[in-house]
């Protein structure tokens, strides 16, 4: 009996204990609840403002995420000390359970690393289409681990910033020009300057090419192999018109040449015959 009446008192003390703390409870919870609400707020807020102030797009979503986590840490610090944690051991506690975990997160602190450094030293920014690492594709996100690109037909590739910043970056958007580079082939010799003529012509042609001095398309003989004489193109172009204009010289010029005459050019195999010896001379 006198058990029983023990147990009793030992739950109504605790019971009262629970009412009492209850409303640290929740103000705890209250705490969590709009402070998580107002850091994701804050966060959209900061990505308008840099918008409207036009800061490089690149960086908007790795801004947002860092300043949403600092929020949200101090909140549940907050929350914690509503309900009577200490928070000056919890941080210390806290700090060497990230010292100890850091040693083995050490790969995942170098993307985080390498993404700071991505974003501070902008070697690419959104938009930019470039290639690393023997992959390449337009810039669609910068994060805290990942740089996301978009390849040509439409495919994603996730590269660790890691690999980015320990690899040789090629930034073929970074200028407001290109130079476009494109080897033909003829069959003789005699070809040779009407050829040239045609490429040049078809070049200056061509919307998206620039005819500034010292920019100017020419056509010059670069090289013969088994297939004929190569005459390679230069001729610099607007960035955005890059692939419509190598497109459009290949065919074009590649026309016009049949409609010349001009003889398609192969593989060429030279065969020589050794004339054998006398059946006398070889005994």
């Amino acid at each position: 009996m006198l058990a029983i009446e023990f147990n009793l008192i030992s739950l109504e003390n605790l019971w009262n204990k629970f009412l009492d703390f209850l409303p640290h409870i929740a103000a705890a919870a209250l705490i969590l609840g709009v402070g998580f609400w107002l850091s994701s707020l804050i966060g959209k807020f900061v990505v308008k403002w840099m918008a409207r102030h036009n800061i490089d797009a690149t960086i908007h979503a790795f801004v947002r995420s860092v300043i949403v986590l600092i929020l949200r840490f101090v909140v549940v610090l907050s929350a914690l000390a509503t309900l009577g944690v200490n928070v000056n051991s919890f941080i210390a506690a806290l700090a060497a359970a990230g010292a100890t975990a850091g040693i083995g997160l050490k790969d995942s602190i170098a993307q985080f690393a390498s993404g700071i450094q991505i974003l501070f030293n902008k070697p690419f920014k959104k938009g930019d289409y470039i290639a690393v690492d023997q992959v390449e594709g337009t810039v669609e996100e910068i994060r805290l681990m990942q740089t996301m690109l978009r390849t040509a037909d439409n495919k994603l590739i996730i590269l660790p910033n890691a690999t980015v910043t320990d690899d040789a970056i090629i930034n073929y958007t970074a200028q407001q020009s290109r130079r476009l580079d494109i080897d033909y082939r003829i069959d003789s010799i005699e070809q040779l300057d009407r050829a040239k003529e045609i490429i040049v012509d078809h070049a200056r042609s061509m919307p998206g090419v620039i005819l500034t001095e010292g920019k100017t398309p020419f056509a010059a003989v670069s090289g013969q192999d088994n297939q004929g004489i190569i005459v390679t193109a230069q001729l610099w172009c607007e960035i955005d018109r890059y692939w419509e204009i190598l497109y459009a010289m290949q065919e074009q010029v590649r026309r016009a040449f049949w409609e010349q005459g001009f003889a398609v050019p192969g593989a060429r195999i030279e065969l020589k015959t050794i004339p054998s010896k006398p059946l006398e001379e070889k005994k």
